[in-house]
């Protein structure tokens, strides 16, 4: 798998290329006209180059999350999911999901008037409790997580649509999705499945005793 640089580290390179290019124009004389048009190219360029490296990531990610969300175990040569595995386990990622899950709770305890945030406060309240404890299980420092269970985490937090945390969730799913949240993220290692061909786009079967292989070109082995 071919590493993709940090959008940001790309935006930062471009816009230092354009200030230079502004820099050596003004400096040398050229028409203020020519330099800015070269600085703007240079921004352009970048702009285009920041876009395509996120689009890219985010197909890499739901690519991996998909699988990862099914409890597969992560073999080494599989260097997709070992990447977003680690990506999606590391202290910054689970302190990052902790924070927004303790924004959650502050909300409901005490909503603000004004909000983009369409929480389902009614349904959330009496189980306030159990998202308490999904934080405390994110920020332990002794306890390792699962990648399927962070996948779990990442989609109870940003689906809208499906997440019982929203007004668009069924407000009876609140205590079942965050209790498998807990559960999946101490499940690692406790499962091994294959997912079908072809390009992760059909359906996802298990068949016990194989570990998955996704190689560079996307495909499975």
């Amino acid at each position: 798998m071919r590493p993709l640089p940090r959008p940001w580290t790309v935006a930062l390179a471009y816009a230092a290329l354009a200030g230079a290019a502004t820099v050596v124009g003004f400096g040398s004389g050229l028409p203020w006209r020519l330099t800015l048009v070269a600085a703007a190219a240079c921004l352009l360029v970048g702009l285009g180059q920041v876009a395509r490296i996120a689009v890219a990531l985010a197909r890499r990610r739901r690519t991996a999350d998909r699988l990862l969300r099914t409890g597969v175990r992560v073999h080494p040569q599989s260097e997709l999911l070992m990447w977003r595995a680690a990506e999606l386990t590391s202290d910054r990622n689970r302190m990052l999901l902790a924070g927004s899950l303790s924004r959650v709770v502050r909300e409901v305890d005490h909503p603000s008037l004004m909000t983009a945030v369409p929480l389902n406060r009614r349904g959330l309240r009496p189980h306030l409790p159990l998202v308490r404890s999904l934080i405390d299980r994110l920020t332990s420092a002794v306890r390792p997580v699962s990648a399927q269970g962070m996948v779990l985490v990442e989609e109870l937090l940003t689906d809208g649509f499906v997440s019982p945390l929203y007004l668009g969730g069924r407000t009876e799913d609140v205590p079942g999705t965050i209790e498998r949240c807990l559960a999946a993220l101490d499940a690692e290692g406790r499962s091994e499945r294959s997912v079908a061909r072809p390009g992760f786009e059909s359906g996802v079967t298990s068949r016990p005793g194989r570990e998955i292989r996704v190689h560079s070109g996307g495909g499975l082995r």
